[in-house]
């Protein structure tokens, strides 16, 4: 399925020669928090691999493997480091403190 004319126009902003200063704008979070998160996973504004602040956003279903789960990071006490990173239901990442961040899963091998 193809892009919209819309969804094109905005691509080109997130990428050369724009995609560093749109990046650095206070535009690049607004528009992540209330874009649909496929359409930023289709267009390629936000890498799997990067970890989004959850004072940017937090994630949706949509974001979530097919058990509901996403990978945390947060901040932990020298006794909890082995709990920095975890696996939460998505819709429990609004409960961590502001200083957490989250990604999708990766997607299982395929076989």
């Amino acid at each position: 399925m193809g892009q919209t004319p819309l969804e094109k126009e905005i691509k080109k902003l997130f990428t050369p020669p724009f995609a560093n200063a749109v990046k650095s704008a206070f535009l690049y979070p607004e528009i992540l928090r209330h874009a649909d998160p496929e359409i930023i996973r289709k267009a390629g504004w936000v890498r799997e691999e990067e970890w989004i602040s959850v004072e940017d956003r937090l994630p949706t279903e949509n974001d979530a493997d097919e058990n509901g789960k996403v990978l945390i990071w947060r901040e932990m006490n020298e006794g909890q480091k082995p709990l920095s990173k975890s696996i939460f239901d998505w819709f429990m990442v609004k409960n961590c403190d502001k200083s957490s961040y989250w990604k999708p899963l990766p997607k299982p091998p395929k076989r």
